[in-house]
């Protein structure tokens, strides 16, 4: 009887899978791809991005109009494309509905569905994908297409690790309802009620001070969000996703905190750095990275999706 040999680098990549399918156990994982301007010219990519939209017709082909409809599920995880530039990662948070906005009244007829999600991560990396060929890679010729649970070591090598800096086992359930909106506001007390009119506290006293203060340099900070903002269009919150002109409109344009991946205490008069080693934060983010015990930007983007119990063994 013949023997089959198994190379090292099959029984790696078997190893890989096995793994990924472990850990996934009832976790699915789509592409979805909003094209690009020039194969679908219409499409308000921005806008259903900012209003956390997928869609598509429903009479895509190769059944991918009836897989969206059908086989999607809320609770899946998605990454979103635009031909091949790689989004953000995401998850499914509704059902399938009619579109109901009117771009697509304008621009299309009927028969336009479409998904809310809730956004988990934006894409950090600076390149566009080049890997081989995959159905369900940006560069294949697909809208909405489930990713196999026997590749799903080849999609964490080729898109979850180079362009989100997590790995398949990082996915593990949120512990949360994804159709919880995070960014909805709580219903706050009466202020009167929760606070004590009677208690004073002394404020706007003056205190001179001498102290040495570790420069930073503008000019470098000014460069590296005119690059990131050149390269993706808008500022936002490499770790939460967050952005200021979403939230706050004009008021917030152009706002974003660039935080220095090396502690800058580390820095001496002579160090020069360059404009990939500082990320975009939001103020939130900036705050958490800077209390102790230091966490780097990586790792605190794996805390929030593996929800904040584990933020602690991250560290």
């Amino acid at each position: 009887m013949p023997i089959a040999l198994v190379t090292r680098r099959e029984s790696s990549e078997r190893r890989i899978v096995f793994g990924a399918k472990r850990l996934m156990t009832n976790i699915r994982i789509w592409k979805h791809s909003h094209g690009t301007q020039k194969t679908v010219r219409d499409l308000p990519r921005e806008e259903l991005k900012a209003k956390r939209l997928l869609t598509l017709h429903g009479d895509t082909a190769r059944n991918q109009g009836q897989n969206f409809r059908s086989e999607m599920r809320r609770g899946d995880f998605f990454y979103l494309c635009h031909g091949n530039d790689v989004q953000l990662l995401g998850r499914i948070t509704s059902g399938v509905m009619a579109s109901k906005d009117s771009w697509t009244e304008r621009n299309y007829d009927e028969g336009w569905i479409e998904r809310k999600y809730r956004l988990l991560v934006q894409a950090s990396s600076g390149r566009r994908y080049g890997g081989p060929p995959k159905v369900w890679a940006p560069s294949g010729n697909t809208t909405c297409w489930r990713v196999p649970d026997e590749e799903l070591g080849d999609f964490e090598r080729l898109i979850l690790t180079p362009f989100f800096h997590l790995r398949v086992r990082d996915l593990k359930p949120l512990g949360t309802d994804p159709a919880v909106n995070p960014e909805q506001p709580p219903d706050l007390p009466d202020r009167n009620a929760v606070l004590s009119a009677s208690k004073r506290y002394p404020e706007g006293g003056r205190r001179l001070r001498q102290h040495y203060r570790v420069e930073r340099n503008q000019a470098l900070v000014r460069d590296a969000k005119r690059l990131f903002k050149q390269h993706h269009g808008r500022l936002f919150c490499e770790i939460c996703g967050f952005d200021f002109i979403q939230k706050y409109g004009t008021r917030g344009r152009d706002f974003i905190e660039a935080h220095h991946r090396k502690p800058i205490m580390e820095l001496d008069a002579r160090t020069s750095a360059r404009t990939s080693e500082l990320a975009m934060v939001c103020s939130n983010c900036h705050r958490m990275l800077h209390r102790t015990p230091w966490i780097t930007v990586d790792n605190l983007r794996r805390s929030l999706l593996a929800g904040p119990q584990t933020a602690l063994k991250v560290a």
